[in-house]
């Protein structure tokens, strides 16, 4: 990464991105293993643990939001990547039962909404020139498919929708993963050559 590309601001907003990746990663992981494992699992339980992961992943990524708000153009999409994780999160929660039935549908529009602001932060993590872009992509993309798929196929059977929910929510975990570790690598250098912890003076 680029130290004379970014504004002590922007140093700020990178500092605090690599870790909002790390745990997002893995309570994606997280949620792919249980999938996979319990594909015979009812839908309520799956249900259950999909609206505890996104209350959680939306709660970490509306702070760092609202956090960076005055140093991170992309603080807008990642709010809004709390919120709708928080809503959705929510709605499963205390309707396990009526969402039961249309929840393909509310993981389409759950992959979709995040896989469109992986791919956005995936391409600002790009224009800063973090090595970590390319794995963020990576998991917008397989979080666009699992949409796309499941938009498009809202009727499939349940311990389908299941295993594919837990296949690409490994994929998208491993990736954000190993993302957060390269950018973490960016800020360590940025580190190393004095300029991470500069005054923003």
């Amino acid at each position: 990464m680029s130290s004379e590309a970014l504004t002590p601001a922007e140093r700020k907003s990178v500092s605090s991105a690599w870790w909002l990746l790390l745990v997002d990663g893995i309570l994606a992981i997280v949620l792919g293993i249980l999938a996979m494992l319990f594909t015979s699992a009812t839908v309520t339980t799956i249900l259950v643990i999909f609206g505890i992961i996104s209350i959680l992943v939306g709660a970490i990524s509306l702070y760092v939001g609202l956090r960076n708000r005055d140093s991170d153009n992309g603080w807008g999409w990642l709010t809004f990547q709390g919120l709708a994780s928080l809503v959705i999160g929510i709605v499963v929660l205390r309707f396990p039962d009526q969402t039961a039935a249309v929840l393909g549908l509310i993981i389409a529009f759950w992959a979709l909404a995040i896989g469109i602001i992986r791919v956005v932060g995936a391409m600002d993590l790009r224009k800063r020139k973090s090595k970590g872009w390319g794995w963020e992509l990576a998991a917008g993309v397989a979080l666009l498919v699992l949409g796309v798929i499941f938009l498009v196929n809202p009727g499939m059977g349940t311990a389908t929708v299941i295993f594919l929910l837990g296949l690409l929510a490994l994929i998208a975990g491993i990736a954000l993963v190993v993302g957060a570790f390269m950018v973490r690598k960016d800020i360590k250098d940025l580190t190393d050559d004095g300029m991470l912890n500069q005054s923003n003076a």
